[in-house]
């Protein structure tokens, strides 16, 4: 038995399938702004030089996909240490920081630093 979009069960399931989907894109939303607050508040800062940029595929939203290779500069006596890390950069006036020798402020989360890392000013102000 096939159900009519018609029929009131019809209009059931899309509503159930759209308040399903539009509370997955809120609580994902609050998970990403939760993931960023405890980086911010827990988070190790350092400073980061860029060593190599590409960009390329794939594309979301028309941006292209950008591959960069960081050094990060361990403070207190700790092994710098790589960290690459793939963004679609949606600000055109940050491009300009894309070239290799440029040093940026980085936070991450010392026990998933590949993982839990916020690259200023990309992903927002590092004085915030």
């Amino acid at each position: 038995m096939a159900v009519s979009s018609n029929s009131p069960t019809g209009f059931i399931i899309a509503g159930v399938v759209f308040f399903g989907v539009l509370a997955f894109i809120i609580i994902a939303g609050r998970a990403e702004h939760a993931r960023k607050v405890r980086i911010r508040t827990q988070g190790r800062r350092v400073k980061a030089t860029l060593k190599t940029v590409e960009s390329g595929g794939p594309y979301v939203n028309g941006k292209p996909t950008t591959r960069m290779t960081f050094l990060v500069h361990e403070e207190g006596g700790g092994e710098d240490w790589l960290l690459e890390q793939k963004r679609n950069l949606s600000k055109p006036e940050l491009f300009h920081l894309l070239v290799p020798g440029t040093v940026v402020d980085v936070m991450y989360d010392p026990a998933a630093r590949q993982k839990d890392v916020l690259i200023f000013p990309f992903d927002g102000d590092a004085s915030s």
